[in-house]
């Protein structure tokens, strides 16, 4: 009968242990999300890269003021633009599709001070997003509604610079 009850008890303090160890094994992440975190980031940078400084520019004189709600994805896009863009494309394509959010924004230089204007909100981003940030230039000879918006900062030729700042994380 001992023979039997310690039979018994090894058998449930196994099970027991395996129970537990399974337990640990699931509660605990494999992943190590630093590494996803920067293969994001080289993606994000490579896409804006990609972008080129003619597309961003391009879609920032055509761009009537009027902010972008949801990404590239919402209804309002293009109610935003009062030309075409290809933007909306690569921006759907390279990051709506692999579900990335971001956020556009557009500063610049008013009498010394900086300003900033929402391009493209999708909602408040966490605290481990990606910033990066590009500058654009635009001169008295560039024509769009953007300058609408944007005061003739200096005394030559050159409009303003533009600092477009955008921040992207994943959902």
């Amino acid at each position: 009968m001992k023979g039997q009850t310690f039979t018994l008890e090894a058998i449930l303090t196994a099970f027991i242990v395996l129970i537990t160890l399974y337990y640990l094994i699931i509660s605990f992440p494999l992943t190590n999300l630093q590494k996803v975190h920067t293969t994001d980031e080289i993606y994000v940078r490579d896409v804006f890269n990609f972008l080129e400084n003619k597309t961003l520019k391009e879609s920032i004189l055509c761009w009537n003021g009027k902010v972008v709600y949801g990404g590239a994805s919402a209804d309002d896009f293009n109610e935003s633009f009062n030309c075409s863009t290809e933007l909306k494309y690569y921006l759907k394509r390279l990051l709506d599709d692999k579900r990335f959010a971001y956020n556009i924004y557009v500063t610049y230089s008013s009498n010394g001070s900086l300003r900033e204007l929402k391009f493209i909100y999708d909602g408040a981003p966490p605290p481990n997003a990606i910033a990066l940030s590009k500058i654009v230039v635009i001169y008295d000879w560039d024509s769009g509604s953007i300058k609408s918006l944007v005061p003739d900062d200096f005394d030559s030729h050159l409009y303003n610079v533009l600092y477009v700042k955008v921040v992207v994380w994943r959902v």
